[in-house]
């Protein structure tokens, strides 16, 4: 649930960029987010 939402975030977060075509930006700030969940997803697997 709270992955869903999370990414539901990032939909948003990459409409709101397309739509203001910082596409450079926007790609780099999609990867950062990306990045953020893959590894809290790892730490809260592990833990």
């Amino acid at each position: 649930m709270c992955y869903d939402l999370m990414k539901n975030k990032g939909f948003v977060l990459n409409w709101a960029c397309i739509k203001n075509s910082q596409k450079t930006f926007c790609l780099t700030l999609s990867l950062c987010l990306i990045m953020i969940l893959i590894e809290g997803a790892y730490e809260w697997l592990y833990l």
